[in-house]
């Protein structure tokens, strides 16, 4: 049997909660480490920083010009923004302590 079969896992709204900022309950929190320290974890926190940019930057869109005005409106926001979540979980991750309790 996997460690997912025994480890809880949020429901959705419980997720998204997270996903912004929301703490989960303690039962949960094999489930968390392994969510902010396991296989994927960079990626998924890229995600999670993306969304909201891609959301805040997406009436830009609407405005009536090319597609090069588009893009250098939304891309010099949106690529630091990825790129610094990235170098926030790595650097999260090199000075965490190897053997937390938390």
């Amino acid at each position: 049997m996997s460690d997912n079969a025994i480890r809880p896992r949020p429901n959705p709204w419980q997720y998204i909660r997270y996903c912004y900022g929301a703490r989960l309950p303690d039962s949960m929190r094999d489930w968390v480490r392994n969510d902010l320290a396991g296989k994927g974890a960079a990626i998924r926190m890229m995600i999670r920083v993306a969304v909201p940019a891609v959301l805040v930057l997406a009436p830009f869109w609407l405005i009536p010009t090319s597609l090069d005005v588009h893009l250098s409106m939304t891309l010099p926001i949106l690529i630091p923004f990825v790129y610094f979540s990235h170098c926030a979980q790595a650097t999260r991750r090199s000075v965490a302590p190897a053997n937390s309790s938390r």
